[in-house]
């Protein structure tokens, strides 16, 4: 998810504190002051780490929180505010974009992994595509793939849903035309190695859709950029209930995943890196920037029609690399 403007929350005296109007006072009193309520809903995240001067959790709630990302209520609550996220929708359009041109044969074989809520097959996929093609969802999160299989029943699209872990589940070598991933792969134990496997997976001439949050979440940032976004069409009290119900849940994962990036427990890396560990697999890059605000980065690839030697798996040992 880029840069801009952090919005930060005042002095944390505690007579200060009990002297402010409410975060629904403040509402009421300037409905169209965008950084009243910014900061407003900032104060009313418990899990907001820019109290006292300080940016980013304390040492104690930041060991809580790599206790792990709840993805079940992430679940529950990432539709909602995708739908109110830009920036979410443009990559939908990106893919559907990507897809169109990308001269996918007749029942060609496309895997979404970790396809979460189904988002990218149900939405961004255009739908004689769909109707055509031989649809492939794996994620290993149970919630996410119920909720992705309603989407899919509800439109009548044949997904075959698969929940396991991509790093042991294995398909045909050369058996697929077609792989997207958004979103997904930093959060995986070893995401090099998934992306060695799936290099396998591509028939030759195979097309990759990735897109990799590269760069350090700042639910903050994010936060004030949802509410710039959605004030003029939702209005201020309903794009900041969204925001202090769902959103709160979503700002809460955020912010242990962003203590896992820093850490290194969940991957981070410039375009760069990323463009340079997808050619040293032995993809060809056919496009590489930043989207999603400058968070994630964008590749469009594909596998070689003839893979030489030197663009295989070397050992078995190489697996066990993280990043390269």
């Amino acid at each position: 998810m880029g840069t801009g403007d952090k919005i930060h929350a005042d002095s944390g005296d505690p007579e200060s504190l009990s002297a402010r109007p409410s975060t629904y006072e403040r509402i009421r009193n300037a409905p169209t002051d965008f950084h009243i309520v910014a900061r407003a809903a900032n104060e009313a995240s418990a899990e907001s780490g820019t109290h006292h001067g300080r940016v980013g959790p304390s040492p104690r709630r930041a060991a809580r929180r790599l206790a792990g990302v709840d993805w079940h209520a992430y679940a529950e609550c990432y539709d909602l505010l995708c739908s109110v996220n830009p920036a979410y929708r443009e990559l939908l359009t990106e893919f559907g974009n990507f897809v169109r041109g990308a001269g996918l044969r007749q029942g060609a074989e496309i895997l979404d992994l970790g396809g979460g809520t189904g988002n990218f097959f149900s939405l961004g996929l255009p739908r004689q595509i769909a109707v055509s093609s031989r649809l492939i969802h794996l994620d290993s999160d149970s919630r996410m793939v119920s909720i992705a299989q309603r989407k899919y029943d509800e439109q009548q699209l044949q997904v075959r849903t698969i929940r396991r872990d991509a790093h042991t589940f294995v398909f045909p070598a050369a058996s697929l035309d077609c792989i997207l991933s958004v979103n997904a792969l930093y959060a995986m134990p070893n995401p090099v190695a998934v992306l060695r496997k799936a290099f396998h997976w591509l028939r030759p001439g195979g097309r990759l859709f990735l897109v990799n949050l590269g760069r350090v979440l700042d639910s903050a940032d994010w936060r004030a950029f949802l509410l710039r976004t959605n004030v003029r069409d939702l209005g201020v009290v309903r794009a900041l209930r969204i925001l202090l119900t769902d959103g709160r849940v979503i700002a809460r994962a955020n912010e242990r995943i962003a203590d896992a990036q820093r850490v290194g427990q969940f991957w981070t890396h410039s375009t760069e890196e990323f463009g340079t560990t997808l050619q040293h697999l032995g993809y060809e890059l056919d496009e590489i920037r930043p989207v999603y605000r400058g968070y994630s980065d964008l590749v469009i690839a594909h596998k070689p029609s003839v893979v030489g030697p030197s663009e295989h798996p070397a050992t078995p040992g190489d697996l066990d690399d993280r990043y390269v």
